[in-house]
């Protein structure tokens, strides 16, 4: 669970400074398969970040503590997701008094992680505990169609 946490919460990161915002609440879930025989089990934490970020570090962490508040051996879960909230553009936001972390360095940091993987691939850089080899994956049965979004998934009409 930690890692589809860090790898979901790494992707929104993403999605935050691209669109060059951050965030000041993160919330964590995790949910059994109540379709699937067994014990069921679903919670959900939300937490307020201390300093206002954008930054994949400063999210991971406590999202990784999230989950781990709320995780319960002897289940088996089908779905964790990660949710942000309170977004402010991020040539806004107030510095903070007790903010002991290099800014600059960190913004420099997630510039060069995202052109990385902008060229590369996404995920050709990630943090570690994303996990090296993942032993479980996303699903997409059920995703909507992209074709108002994407002409690759227009459907064709035959005559």
């Amino acid at each position: 669970m930690e890692e589809a946490v860090s790898t979901y919460t790494s992707r929104v990161a993403e999605k935050l400074r691209r669109e060059q915002l951050a965030a000041t609440v993160l919330t964590v879930c995790l949910t059994t398969n109540e379709f699937k025989e067994g014990p069921q089990y679903s919670n959900v934490i939300t937490l307020n970040l201390p300093i206002v970020t954008d930054s994949t570090a400063g999210l991971i962490r406590p999202a990784l503590q999230g989950i781990r508040a709320i995780y319960r051996d002897g289940y088996l879960y089908k779905k964790a997701g990660v949710m942000l909230t309170g977004l402010v553009p991020v040539d806004r936001t107030q510095a903070d008094l007790f903010d002991d972390q290099d800014r600059g360095k960190s913004k420099r940091l997630m510039s060069a992680l995202d052109a990385v993987n902008d060229r590369w691939g996404a995920g050709t850089l990630h943090y570690a505990s994303s996990g090296i080899t993942k032993a479980w994956k996303t699903e997409f049965r059920r995703r909507s169609p992209a074709y108002t979004t994407n002409w690759n998934e227009l459907p064709l009409v035959q005559t």
